[in-house]
């Protein structure tokens, strides 16, 4: 067997890639000799149990192929079970065609379905002794018709504008609803910066879109402006006269990875002193401290 084309996988050359570079030329080499003209390659070692596994897909391709000149798979042959002969299976659309009643329109009028010219028609016809009764009015009784009303009045008029104006209705309504939310969270951030700069001493501008972008993302998260002002709140307590002060800002106050660290670590305790500024228990030099007490 020799072939002209054969499908060459990735994995194939992943495999003699793998291997030493001779060993590799010599597998590829043999690979594609079993693949066009069927030669038992010999190989050893990693190279023979590389060969195992791929041989199996080669063999498939190649029983694909043959089978493919052969002009594939042969029609299925259904046996007549009263003639005792073989007819060709078709689609049931085919069958359905013979079979249909053909109706032919002539103007405006369509003819009667006829049966198949194996089939005889039947009608049912009355029984010899059943007469034919009809109900009839008692004899007091008259006779009566409906007439049609003379007075009704069919209105032609569709307001087809209804549908229209009322979606626009509810689209302006949308719209006012959305800048009225809008409105809203601008205003909440610009309170939430301006409470900032109050508690901390500083002066950060709070129309600065990265701040309310960082704001934003909070709230997304499930945040909400209470809690931004807690984390102020505490950050400001503990941070106000140390060296952290200078990280009070929207940047670190409300970073993704540290703001709910912030939110639920211990509100600091402030120790006071007589004559002395408020003191924090967390942050501080504690060796400053006793210093301090001891020169007093």
């Amino acid at each position: 067997m020799e072939r002209e084309s054969i499908l060459f996988y990735r994995s194939f050359y992943e495999v003699s890639k793998s291997l030493p570079e001779d060993e590799g030329n010599k597998f590829l080499k043999g690979l594609l000799e079993y693949a066009f003209y069927g030669i038992e390659p010999e190989f050893d070692g990693v190279s023979a149990s590389f060969f195992m596994l791929i041989r199996p897909q080669i063999d498939a391709n190649n029983r694909k192929f043959e089978n493919g000149k052969k002009g594939g798979r042969p029609k299925k042959v259904e046996t007549d079970s009263v003639n005792g002969s073989e007819d060709e299976v078709r689609p049931e659309t085919e069958k359905t065609e013979e079979t249909q009643i053909n109706t032919e329109v002539i103007g405006d009028s369509k003819t009667e379905e006829k049966p198949n010219e194996n089939q005889t028609e039947t009608k049912t016809k009355p029984k010899e002794n059943q007469n034919e009764t009809k109900t009839k009015p008692n004899e007091n009784q008259t006779e009566s018709k409906a007439k049609p009303n003379v007075n009704v009045n069919v209105n032609d008029n569709v307001n087809y504008y209804d549908n229209e104006n009322q979606n626009d209705n509810v689209n302006h309504s949308k719209e006012k609803q959305e800048k009225e939310k809008s409105d809203d969270f601008s205003a909440l951030c610009v309170k939430t910066i301006e409470y900032m700069n109050e508690k901390c001493g500083t002066n950060y501008n709070p129309d600065r879109p990265e701040y309310r972008e960082r704001i934003k993302k909070r709230i997304d998260d499930g945040y909400t402006f209470e809690d931004l002002r807690t984390v102020i709140d505490k950050k400001a307590a503990e941070w106000l006269g140390t060296p952290m002060a200078k990280h009070l800002n929207p940047h670190t106050l409300f970073s993704a990875d540290k703001f709910d660290i912030y939110l639920h670590a211990p509100t600091p305790t402030i120790m006071k002193f007589p004559d002395k500024k408020p003191m924090m228990t967390s942050g501080i030099d504690y060796g400053a401290i006793e210093h301090e007490l001891l020169s007093n």
